[in-house]
């Protein structure tokens, strides 16, 4: 299909569901690859709020087989660059890497995104990171002005009225069999809403 901008856009469905939009482009020595789950904090309840943000941090801070120094250290021995972040409807992975290592930069991520260890340091750390931001963003006259907008557009029951990064006493409850649950359910293949290539 042909993309409004002009573009030459390739769309293929993979068998487990996932949708692939390719952009070839042979002059660039480049490849950029970006793609979204529906892993956001709508996922979440009230209990769990904030554990798509601390889940989607983890990812890069150790598997079952790396350490989180190991695994940024394969990317950067390549010169390249990869990460994962989170939003409200989904969650959103990207590399950037020479045509060469797409293979192996696909391996990073995929382990990155279906072999996440949590391991335990790495979650209190990350649970003190996000406490940290939770207490300055109360002196955010921006997050304030935000909050009190959507508190006044949804009820207080909807997700969109819920913190990104959940409340200080929804992050201190939240355990590692918690975040597991919440990646398992909502990572994966079948979970990918659409991969591109360029």
């Amino acid at each position: 299909m042909t993309a409004s901008l002009g573009l030459e856009v390739e769309r293929r469905e993979l068998p487990n569901g996932v949708v692939l939009l390719l952009h070839p482009e042979p002059r660039a020595p480049l490849v950029a690859l970006r793609g979204s789950l529906p892993a956001g904090s709508s996922r979440e309840t009230p209990e769990t709020a904030g554990a798509a943000a601390m889940t989607s941090r983890l990812l890069r801070r150790g598997s079952r087989r790396s350490s989180g120094p190991e695994i940024s250290a394969r990317a950067e021995d390549l010169g390249a660059a990869f990460g994962v972040s989170s939003g409200v409807e989904t969650a959103g992975f990207w590399a950037r890497c020479l045509a060469p290592d797409t293979e192996t930069i696909l391996q990073v991520l995929r382990e990155v995104l279906e072999e996440p260890a949590f391991p335990e340091d790495q979650v209190e750390r990350t649970r003190r990171e996000i406490l940290t931001q939770i207490h300055e963003r109360e002196d955010s006259t921006r997050y304030l002005a935000d909050a009190g907008l959507f508190e006044s557009l949804y009820p207080a029951t909807h997700p969109y009225c819920r913190p990104l990064l959940g409340t200080a006493a929804s992050i201190s409850a939240l355990t590692t069999a918690s975040l597991r649950e919440f990646h398992e359910r909502w990572y994966g293949p079948r979970g990918i809403r659409h991969l591109s290539r360029t």
